[in-house]
């Protein structure tokens, strides 16, 4: 059961991708970068900073 699932995820990946247009990610592609990494940074950032206050009063 757990193949057929992942074969059914990658199928649909693969027809996701299939209809995205091209000419749309090229024209926002560095709006959508910036978002991409601040969705990365700002969490790291506020984990870590969580993480340093915990240890240092622990």
């Amino acid at each position: 059961m757990e193949t057929i699932a992942t074969l059914a995820i990658g199928l649909f990946l693969l027809l996701a991708g299939m209809e995205v247009d091209l000419s749309t990610v090229w024209k926002q592609g560095k709006t959508g970068f910036k978002v991409g990494l601040a969705s990365i940074a700002v969490p790291f950032f506020i984990v870590l900073t969580a993480a340093l206050i915990i240890f240092k009063y622990a």
